[in-house]
């Protein structure tokens, strides 16, 4: 859908807008306007219906309900509207419109998809199992992003980014093609170093009330040695301010990594020089 369509398809709505911006009314956004609306932003994001019900934490038949033009509960929107990059509020709160023309909104648009760009979508699923852990461990990098919690747990992802590290060395070492051979008085349990893993991220569930979200995917590197690399995706959601992370099975994360970068992280401890 192209964002002269939604000008066309809601020229009724459009011509009642202007004249409530003219008047000074407030209002909230018609059913209509925001049936395409939607639809125009999810097919710029190319989402299906229930990547954007995935990523809201509402159900398939409500996004459906809204791109069909009907009325659905004010929380459902302000989840679907912050799925699409907006802010909550934007399709509920009733304000004066603004009197501007189709240019001005297709940059708005654009403007409100920004938060997207250069991002990829990567199917996850909550972090519950050691095979999940076992495949997140033979990746290349991990990303573990805590930013929606507090800074008291941030001592917490360091400590499991650095299990996740050893799982990875040893699970490395132990195969027949690796370069590293390493001879051990007595074999690492891997299912221990799976577990302690596990007990990591539930402990940091259990003290931010929070949910951890979990997947693999590949990102570009622009070098010619290594175009591309394997990584583990690993996103903290708090329950209270996101209840709907849970039923979340699409996150978005970086396109492009920087290895050069990655490696100088890797290589600094914690007094920031290198070891």
């Amino acid at each position: 859908m192209e964002s002269q369509d939604l000008f066309e398809e809601t020229a009724e709505d459009w011509i009642e807008l202007d004249r409530l911006a003219r008047e000074g009314i407030p209002c909230v956004p018609p059913p209509k306007f925001l049936s395409a609306f939607v639809r125009l932003q999810r097919g710029m994001l190319d989402w299906k219906q229930d990547t954007l019900a995935s990523f809201a934490g509402v159900s398939l038949s409500t996004v459906q309900r809204i791109e069909g033009g009907e009325r659905v509960r004010p929380q459902n929107l302000d989840k679907v509207a912050v799925a699409l990059g907006n802010k909550p509020g934007d399709f509920t709160e009733p304000r004066v419109p603004l009197q501007f023309g189709q240019e001005e909104w297709n940059r708005r648009v654009e403007a409100s998809l920004e938060p997207f760009l250069d991002r990829v979508p990567v199917s996850v699923r909550p972090l519950r199992t050691q095979p999940q852990v076992a495949e997140l461990a033979r990746t290349h990098l991990y990303l573990i992003d805590g930013g929606r919690l507090d800074e008291a747990c941030q001592d917490d992802f360091a400590a499991l980014g650095e299990t996740l590290d050893f799982l990875a060395f040893v699970l490395c070492t132990e195969d027949k093609e690796s370069i590293f051979q390493i001879e051990r008085w007595e074999r690492v349990k891997r299912r221990d170093l799976y577990k302690m893993v596990l007990d990591q991220v539930r402990e940091i569930e259990r003290q931010a009330n929070a949910v951890a979200l979990a997947g693999i995917y590949q990102a570009e590197t622009g070098t010619e040695g290594m175009p591309t690399v394997d990584i583990a995706l690993i996103g903290f959601f708090p329950k209270l301010s996101d209840p709907g992370a849970i039923k979340r099975r699409t996150l978005f994360a970086p396109a492009q990594v920087d290895l050069a970068d990655a490696w100088r992280r890797f290589c600094l401890d914690e007094n920031g020089t290198i070891t």
